[in-house]
């Protein structure tokens, strides 16, 4: 399946990028990929073994035609026929993340226990821009469980820079001295 999925993504990365789609299919795959998330049942709604081909196809029209650009609703159908749309998930993340490397673009998540505003996120990625590279795109979002400061994640790895960790770090340092 991931196999698939990826050849899929694949291709329909190289046909975006030929077509002039990408921006297009990328910020409707991300919308998608969040709808996902999101709505628990969604997905399973989607790959229920009892529903129709049609029944699929008119939930499909009923949810997306017209919300979706033409090219991202006929891809989605397009998964529909092919009886790969239980792989909708797979391929939007290995689009995305072809998009993402093809644009030099890092997805980052900020974790703060408050809102952070505009300026702080755009220095926080100013930090990382000239770290990596590469174009950053920041995620906000709110932890109220830190105590104060803020952690960053890059795909695998967390960076950090919470109160809590620091006191830590600081009482370690303490007992070691």
């Amino acid at each position: 399946m991931i196999l698939t999925a990826n050849r899929y993504a694949q291709a329909l990365f190289d046909l975006c990028k030929e077509n002039s789609w990408l921006e297009i299919v990328y910020e409707d795959f991300k919308n998608l990929y969040n709808l996902l998330d999101i709505e628990e049942g969604f997905e399973e709604l989607l790959q229920n073994s009892f529903l129709s081909h049609q029944n699929r196809l008119d939930i499909l029209k009923s949810l997306f035609e017209g919300k979706l650009d033409d090219v991202t609703y006929r891809i989605v159908v397009f998964l529909e026929e092919k009886k790969h749309l239980n792989m909708l998930r797979a391929i939007i993340k290995l689009f995305i993340n072809s998009y993402l490397e093809y644009k030099n673009i890092i997805r980052i998540t900020i974790i703060s226990s408050v809102y952070l505003n505009t300026q702080q996120i755009n220095a926080i990625s100013h930090h990382l821009k000239l770290k990596f590279r590469k174009e950053i795109e920041p995620e906000l979002v709110i932890d109220p469980a830190l105590l104060g400061g803020f952690k960053i994640r890059i795909g695998d790895i967390i960076y950090d820079y919470s109160i809590q960790t620091q006191l830590t770090r600081f009482h370690k340092q303490l007992l070691s001295a």
